[in-house]
């Protein structure tokens, strides 16, 4: 199986060749971890690829350690939402490679296991269900006896059963990686089913949160001038992530004035425009009743443009759904809306103005991908601004 993960710089790969010779270098394992963090991070884009097992789990994320007694770095996936308490990660799936691995110490050999946080106030209990389910080939101690109060178990990965005839084999070293996180998805029913029934009952009436989906229309110049807002006011369930229902909107044209300097388009024209006022008042109320902005390409072009005419956005959350998804592994590369569009059956009334983009956007984003939709994983997601 060939893989597209970052391939080893030609040093890193000697050292790993040559494992025996690496112990006796002094700091050689400070030569491999940048490399560690470049293989996370292409792991990370690649997983749910690699491994089908996790296709509809939550979208994975890094995590790297540059403390200086404990340097890691690891890629670690959720099942959903449940998995996690006070907003933070609960129970995971991780694969960690740390610095020393190419010493050969066991205890620092890389592996994947099932993360729990001791914190979490079902870890012992969960631990206690969870221990007749561990996968063939896993362990829960080390070789001097010790456990890890915060995983279970785990199977380790020493990087001199990679060798081949002197030579470190990545990519048996990376089906093994997914092999282990396959084995290892199978746990997931058991968590789910002990979490189920161990949660708290959600409130009848959830505590709600509120997405302000936008889409701008400009004209182009320097600087561009904003001459259309679409604005769709939707309420969720922060806990799943469920969409509610609109709850108001607002769309309205812009006249620049006789001082701009950028070109009107061809598909909102100057005698559109004309003596067009936006309502700032019902816009800041939409703004002020917002926990987060969504929009297609925030960070490229809407937030930056808003944020001139609106300030009091700079304050809030903004989320981008162009990049902030993983659309190609839906199938829909690339990520233009006319296309998200055409591959979830969204027909778009009038592309290129502000409130159908906002409306087809919004449709877009209440498609399932797996067992959420795509609103859910974008608002679960900590990448924002």
């Amino acid at each position: 199986m060939a893989t597209p993960l970052p391939r080893l710089q030609p040093a890193s790969q000697e050292l790993l060749n040559h494992i025996a010779l690496a112990r006796r270098l002094h700091d050689a394992e400070e030569v491999l971890y940048e490399d560690w963090q470049r293989f996370v991070r292409g792991l990370e884009s690649e997983l749910r690829r690699l491994a089908p097992a996790l296709k509809n789990w939550a979208r994975p994320w890094v995590d790297i350690d540059i403390d200086a007694d404990a340097t890691s770095a690891s890629v670690n996936i959720e099942s959903n939402a449940t998995w996690r308490f006070s907003g933070q990660p609960g129970v995971c799936l991780y694969f960690s490679i740390f610095r020393e691995s190419v010493l050969g110490d066991d205890n620092y050999a890389p592996n994947v296991g099932l993360w729990i946080d001791r914190a979490w106030e079902h870890h012992d209990a969960l631990c206690a269900v969870l221990e007749t389910h561990r996968p063939p080939g896993f362990t829960s101690t080390y070789e001097d006896g010790t456990t890890d109060p915060d995983t279970p178990f785990w199977k380790p990965l020493p990087l001199r059963d990679f060798q081949n005839e002197g030579t470190f084999d990545r990519e048996r070293f990376v089906k093994e990686i997914v092999a282990a996180f396959e084995s290892l998805a199978a746990v997931r029913a058991e968590v789910d089913g002990y979490l189920a029934e161990h949660l708290p009952p959600r409130l009848l009436v959830p505590r709600l949160k509120r997405a302000l989906i936008l889409d701008l229309e400009t004209w182009q110049g320097k600087p561009d001038e904003i001459v259309e807002v679409g604005l769709i006011l939707t309420a969720y369930d922060p806990s799943s992530g469920e969409l509610l229902g609109e709850t108001d909107r607002y769309g309205g044209l812009r006249d620049p004035g006789p001082r701009a300097t950028a070109k009107p388009s061809g598909r909102i024209t100057a005698k559109m425009v004309k003596g067009k006022e936006l309502h700032t008042g019902q816009i800041e109320a939409l703004i002020g009743q917002s926990d987060v902005i969504i929009s297609h390409n925030a960070f490229g072009f809407d937030k930056p443009r808003f944020e001139r005419l609106f300030p009091s956005s700079k304050s809030r959350r903004w989320l981008c759904s162009y990049q902030g998804l993983e659309w190609s592994s839906s199938g829909s590369k690339p990520a233009k809306l006319s296309d998200l569009c055409e591959r979830h059956g969204v027909t778009n009334r009038d592309a290129h103005r502000a409130m159908p983009d906002a409306e087809a956007l919004l449709q877009v984003l209440a498609q399932k991908n797996g067992a959420v939709s795509y609103f859910a994983q974008l608002v679960g997601s900590p990448v924002g601004g």
